[in-house]
């Protein structure tokens, strides 16, 4: 039946992404950097990526994940500040950070793991780190200079928005010369 490529994600409110739009981006890109940025419409928090999965055992994966979280509960968090992973020395990635109930998404995460791992998905040996990716530096390229701009600009205190979820969504990735594209394939409510 042929693989897809998925993720679980937290997805945005279009208000959310017009605001990092214009606080982050547009005040950010005239700084010179060689970095590529998230399209507005492709902003989301990354719960969980699956990577290429067999589209036969799509449902499966479904049905495990809506077990574990039924009746979860909503979740409420503040955009606030950027960062970048894995530090400023070599940044690779610009983030905005979460605030709220982080430590309950986190529990959500888990249960998503465990809904994977009985299903034969490996759990990963990375630390669940919450954020919202904005771009992606391709070089280092005044990369120092760009982070120290960006984190004057939107400092931890600066708070870019709010926004509550009561559902989660697994996400079909469509690579592409133009960058990837993202379709909800499902949504699962909390």
């Amino acid at each position: 039946m042929g693989h897809i490529r998925l993720f679980w994600a937290i997805n945005l409110p279009s208000d959310l992404k017009n605001n990092i739009d214009n606080e982050i981006r547009c005040q950010l890109s005239p700084t010179p950097a060689d970095l590529k940025w998230v399209e507005d419409k492709n902003l989301h928090l990354t719960l969980k990526f699956l990577g290429d999965v067999d589209s036969a055992l799509v449902e499966e994966v479904l049905r495990g994940v809506k077990s574990k979280v039924e009746g979860f509960g909503p979740l409420h968090f503040e955009v606030r500040g950027v960062g970048c992973f894995p530090g400023r020395k070599r940044p690779r990635v610009l983030w905005a950070g979460l605030q709220g109930q982080v430590d309950k998404l986190r529990k959500l995460y888990e249960k998503v793991q465990q809904a994977h791992s009985t299903l034969g998905f490996e759990k990963g040996n990375k630390r669940f780190s919450p954020h919202i990716t904005l771009a992606r530096f391709r070089s280092p390229l005044n990369s120092t200079k760009f982070m120290q701009t960006a984190e004057e600009l939107v400092p931890p205190t600066k708070k870019l928005g709010s926004f509550e979820t009561v559902s989660i969504e697994l996400m079909q990735s469509t690579l592409s010369r133009q960058g990837p594209e993202y379709n909800i394939l499902s949504q699962v409510w909390l």
